[in-house]
Parts: C-alpha cells; structure tokens; sequence
C-alpha cells in the first residue's frame, strides 16, 4: 500500500519508476555518485570498504577527502550557499557543508563520538547529542532514522540551508534482517512516510524536494564466500576471525558481486579457481569490461584506491551472483544489493515535487543534475 504523505507527494509532483542506478548498487559508491554526478571510475569510491584482506575491520570509506570529483556540497559552497548534511556517506571532514553530522564508521580503539566531532561541525552534533541522543541505540533501527530526521529538523529550523542531505537507512536495514515484504520492512517503510511528513511541514513550501532510492534488494536464501575456493587450493591461509594470510590471490566481495584481484597466480590457477566457481553454482555471469571500468576496477588506478601497500594487485575478472546468491562472510542477510543493472526487479525511483520536470529520467545520477538545476550549481 502508498503510504499517505508519498502518495500526496507524487500526486502534486513527478516520479519516475524503473530507474538505473549506479554500479557498483552499494551505498557508499552510489552517494558519492550522486553527490559528484560521476560513476565510481570518476570519484574513487569503489567499494563501502577499503579493500584490505588481511583486515578483520576494514574501514568504511567515510572520508570525503577521499573523493577524486568536485562536490555538490563544493560547488553550493563556491555560490555562497549553504549544504546541511545528515548521515549522508562520504561526508565526514568535508569543510565545505556547513552543518555536517556526518556517517562515521569508529575502528579499532577509536571512540565513535570522538570521531564524529571531529569529521563534522562539532557545534551541530554536540547540539543533536544533547537534545536527542537518549533516542539512539547504537545503530539500531528505526532510533537511528528517528535521530537523523529531528536533527535535521533543528537544522531547518534553525538555520535555514540552501541544500539538505539525508540519508535514511531504516528500509535498508530492514530488508536485509527480515527480508523484502515482511512485516518489519513494511513497518519500516511507514516510518519513512512519518519522517517525510516531518520534514514537509518543517521547510518552506516553495523548497525542491527529491525523495530516491539509491539501490534496490534481491530476495536472497544462499551466502558463499568465493575466498573459501582460495583457501582450499592453497592459494591463501584462512585466519580464525574470517581474513586472508600470504593470499597469492582474493575476492573483494561485494554481496551482488565479487571482483577477483590475482597477485601471482598463473593462467592454470586461475582457471582452477573458476571451475571451482562453475561447481558450486554460485554465478550468474561475469562482470563485463565495461561494467569493472565504469565501477572503478581499473588495474592501473586500483593502487591509488587502496589503503594498504600490501595490495599490489591487478583485476583479473568479476562475477556477478546468480539470484538468490550474494557473496560475503555476513550469513545473516535475507535479501541484499551489489547487483549488475541487468538483473530483473533491480531498479530504483526518485520523486521530485514539481509536475512534469523537465529532466526526464535515465539513471540515479539525474538525482544531481535536478540538485545542480534547482541551485544553479556548476560541476
């Protein structure tokens, strides 16, 4: 069923459905996407982690600095305008967003408060802590959406920015524990239409608004870790905590896909590794050329894109899970993402709330082009 405050929004607006987004479908590569109007190949952000085998805790790539692409937080900045940001990936120490409370990912022997003062404006979140950090519960759900949307709303009220950037995970998550149509995901999604309402009533009514998806989920009911395969022909040594020892070679796993990085691995090995694949019946398909270039996985430019020396890698091929399938060590999924474009029932939606907008739909990176048209911004 519509919720009631998104069937009002679209009634008096535009949405499009059966959009593309962009690949890879996970949520840092996408946001950054949006936020650059680049693919990953264009901004640096190719995976929600960096890619590090050898570490139990890879760090999420959280840190806008890392971006290879001119901003839309930049070019508002650069006009003299104001970008308000909450929980948006990609963000934290992005000096050019005025009121950024910004999603961090704490590593070993790192306090999360800590670092989230010190990669946004301090003043906001000590503000929002204050006031609404009895709520939070971790990163558990729908607290964390609940903080989120009345930060924001202090941040409306209070301050008035030109630009806003929320970023809602409720759905997300509850799709992947519970699964697409359960009763939690749906529970969920009327959250979403409590928190639009929120935010409806709290700006101006001439404000542009643009409510999207960034990816889409498939139903899943199998996890497998193509790195086992390694393990078991010797060409890597498993670590009790799920990480990778002298690997000649490894998967970077991705749900949706996997993109195998050969360090010294021979033409014969490999193709032992991808018979191995053929038996288990775990892939739909190979990732092709221009779906690696777009993402980012190029060989020439992966050791700029990594945190650790020890890489040293070169792609030899993708592959994308068969449905039904992701890879990852997390066996808890019940639906995900990191899917190919291709793949059936795998499209997203945004909405915007002007009638027949000009800017007719293609993929998710119309999402900026609206945002660069309604301020007047230059990327």
């Amino acid at each position: 069923m519509t919720r009631p405050v998104f069937r009002r929004f679209v009634e008096n607006g535009s949405l499009f459905r059966d959009v593309l987004s962009s690949f890879v479908t996970n949520t840092y590569p996408i946001h950054a996407s949006i936020a650059t109007g680049k693919p990953p190949r264009g901004h640096g952000i190719i995976s929600n982690n960096r890619i590090d085998p050898e570490n139990p805790r890879p760090r999420w790539r959280y840190d806008s600095r890392e971006l290879r692409a001119k901003t839309i937080w930049q070019a508002a900045k650069e006009k003299g305008l104001r970008t308000a940001a909450v929980l948006w990936p990609v963000t934290a120490f992005a000096k050019d967003i005025a009121y950024n409370v910004p999603e961090s990912a704490a590593g070993m022997g790192e306090n999360q408060v800590l670092l989230n003062l010190r990669a946004g404006s301090k003043w906001t979140q000590l503000k929002a802590f204050f006031r609404h950090g009895k709520i939070l519960n971790g990163i558990k759900q729908p607290n964390l959406d609940i903080f989120s949307t009345r930060t924001m709303l202090d941040i409306i009220r209070e301050n008035r920015p030109d630009l806003m950037l929320l970023h809602l995970t409720g759905y997300d998550s509850a799709c992947h524990e519970y699964g697409l149509g359960s009763d939690e995901a749906s529970a969920a999604l009327d959250e979403l239409d409590r928190h639009l309402d929120s935010l409806l009533n709290a700006i101006d009514p001439d404000t542009t608004v643009v409510v999207f998806s960034d990816h889409s989920q498939l139903p899943v009911s199998r996890c497998f870790d193509p790195n086992t395969i390694l393990s078991e022909l010797g060409f890597a040594e498993r670590g009790a905590d799920g990480t990778l020892r002298n690997a000649r070679a490894f998967f970077l796993n991705a749900d949706g896909n996997a993109v195998f990085f050969n360090r010294s691995l021979n033409s014969a090995e490999i193709s032992e590794v991808e018979a191995r694949l053929r038996n288990e019946n775990v892939v739909g398909r190979n990732l092709t050329g221009d779906e690696l270039e777009s993402a980012g996985f190029v060989p020439e430019r992966i050791e700029t894109l990594v945190e650790a020396e020890s890489i040293r890698a070169r792609v030899a091929f993708g592959i994308a899970a068969k449905k039904g399938v992701y890879f990852s060590t997390n066996q808890t999924h019940k639906a995900t993402h990191g899917y190919p474009l291709t793949y059936d029932r795998y499209r997203v939606f945004y909405a915007i709330s002007k009638k027949n907008y000009p800017i007719r739909p293609r993929d998710i990176l119309d999402v900026t082009k609206i945002a660069c048209r309604e301020l007047g911004l230059e990327l």
